[in-house]
């Protein structure tokens, strides 16, 4: 095991350390992406589905053609839309104002389909189908029958049902790119957490040889798992800069980023916990599923972090898709849903066991790490003061496990009245 200096000889840790980059953004000298002006640069829009489900019968690109400002238009071929906001069409334009002039001007005709939007409803049988292969694809783990028996002779067993919602990234600076094409090769700035894997993408779409593609990120205004993939933003840009002999720069309005930039997906998950009389965990029973969207990719990495027997686990969960924008990663995919639901559930547990939900956590957790950060974070935000009445009571102490793993003494007081810790 490797030992650390002490704090004092530390070169960064506990050291108050200048960011490089920050006299950059406070004084407005960062580029960003959406910074980026070039010499006759135009401006790049999208059309979007204003339907969650439908065929897309004929799309009339001549009005938009004909607009003044208009450069380059684009059918994006997408004979089925699968989503509210799923890209149809294309414009470059000499102006932000002509490029949304331009959209306006395109017209549509679609055959609406019926559709889903939660996942209850996808999960029906006979409700629409979304994918060849289904809309729900399930994953099991472990004999469902012996951990239940292992939970009815728990001496104490919970059983909650707990919601987590899709969320969006919400990043400051929406998704734009700016691209330019230098006869066979393309220069692209691009708000992307990863201008290597753009490079590739982009080489990739148009069978480009890697060294025949640069791209630029300076300045990134937030990400958060979303800006890896180039997308179809990135691809209709660089189509439309190809087809003007222009640079094209196409940032994304703000409801684009809601609908059609990824998210991360819900979770609903119906969990049974038990433990026995000294407050060791004797089993898990897991049945949840979520949604990504079209993508359908949902998963929970449960149960997490706190020590499971073996044998003692059984897990089913199901990878909704719906007519929804599709999940991108979002800060450790899955795992914030599966960290909220099995610390709602252990809280549950610890109370009905009579033990603090703290001691609750360091009993189950072996990970001698997380528990030394478990007593520091208890001792600087004074947890013991904060846990001493029952939450939303005024009656009294909550009780902890008599044998506390903390070195300071406390009491439990209650209705009954008091008593020290032995």
């Amino acid at each position: 095991m490797s030992t650390w200096k002490p704090l004092d000889k530390m070169r960064y840790i506990s050291k108050d350390i200048p960011r490089t980059d920050g006299p950059a953004k406070v004084s407005g000298l960062a580029k960003f992406t959406q910074d980026i002006i070039l010499p006759g640069m135009l401006y790049g829009a999208i059309l979007r589905s204003p339907h969650a489900h439908a065929y897309v019968k004929n799309i009339d690109l001549s009005a938009a053609e004909k607009h003044p400002g208009v450069k380059a238009v684009l059918d994006l071929k997408k004979y089925t839309v699968r989503y509210y906001g799923e890209e149809v069409a294309a414009v470059a334009a000499t102006s932000p104002d002509a490029a949304e002039e331009a959209l306006d001007l395109i017209k549509v005709e679609y055959e609406e389909l019926p559709y889903v939007v939660t996942e209850e409803d996808a999960m029906k049988k006979g409700a629409p189908r979304i994918h060849e292969a289904g809309n729900v694809r399930w994953n099991r783990n472990g004999d469902k029958k012996k951990v239940e028996e292992i939970l009815a002779a728990s001496a104490h067993m919970v059983e909650d049902t707990i919601r987590t919602q899709v969320q969006v990234h919400n990043t400051f600076e929406t998704h734009s790119v700016v691209a330019l094409w230098e006869d066979d090769k393309l220069k692209a700035w691009i708000s992307t957490q990863g201008v290597h894997g753009a490079r590739d993408d982009f080489a990739k779409l148009f069978e480009l040889d890697q060294d025949k593609v640069e791209t630029i990120c300076e300045f990134m205004g937030g990400g958060f798992g979303s800006k890896f993939p180039v997308g179809v933003e990135g691809s209709v840009c660089a189509r439309l800069a190809k087809a003007t002999g222009k640079p094209v720069k196409l940032m994304l309005p703000r409801k684009d980023e809601y609908l059609a930039m990824g998210n991360r997906p819900s979770a609903i998950m119906h969990l049974k916990l038990g433990c026995d009389s000294r407050g060791e965990i004797t089993g898990f029973w897991q049945e949840s599923y979520g949604t990504g969207g079209i993508a359908g990719n949902a998963g929970v990495p449960l149960p997490y972090v706190y020590r499971m027997p073996d044998g003692a686990i059984y897990q089913k969960h199901g990878h909704v898709r719906i007519n929804a924008g599709a999940a991108r990663p979002q800060r450790a995919p899955g795992h914030p849903q599966a960290e909220f639901g099995m610390d709602v559930i252990m809280d549950k547990l610890a109370e009905k066991a009579g033990i603090d939900p703290l001691e609750f956590r360091l009993l189950n957790d072996p990970n001698e790490s997380r528990q030394r950060q478990y007593k520091i974070g208890a001792e600087k935000i004074g947890y013991y003061e904060r846990r001493k009445k029952v939450p939303g009571s005024d009656r009294g102490l909550s009780c902890v496990s008599r044998n506390s793993r903390f070195s300071r003494p406390r009491s439990c007081t209650g209705a009954g009245g008091s008593r020290s810790d032995r």
